[in-house]
């Protein structure tokens, strides 16, 4: 689940959390909890108070799981894009070592036909 919609879910949580009619309260919870895949706890509960209050941790719970995965993916995604990064910089690096390179020769040419040039002028 994504950043954004899991902030949309904790606001729902909060009104939900917030409305006065117990049996709307857990109705609400209850879609809630099933929207976020969170897992009723199994308890044997007495009261409605109870069965709220557990079905909030379920809910917390799965956020708070979803927000981790979606953590990871980012920090795997963002390592992917530092390794291509670095790659290119590599690259980039051989390339540009290899420009110097054929400028040196380059200029050690021109070097060398000025020289030739110069000898035979001044040979004569």
């Amino acid at each position: 689940m994504p950043h954004e919609e899991n902030e949309v879910y904790r606001r729902r949580l909060i009104e939900a959390v917030r409305i006065e009619r117990p049996g709307e309260r857990s109705e609400a919870l209850r879609e809630i909890r099933e929207a976020v895949g969170g897992s009723f706890c199994g308890k044997e509960v007495s009261s409605r108070k109870e069965r709220d209050s557990e079905t909030i941790a379920a809910i917390h719970q799965a956020l708070q799981t979803a927000s981790m995965i979606d953590a990871c993916r980012t920090a795997a995604d963002n390592a992917k894009l530092t390794r291509e990064a670095l790659q290119e910089t590599r690259r980039a690096q051989r390339t540009n070592k290899m420009l110097v390179g054929l400028t040196t020769i380059t200029a050690l040419a021109a070097a060398a036909s000025a020289g030739a040039a110069w000898y035979a002028v001044f040979r004569t």
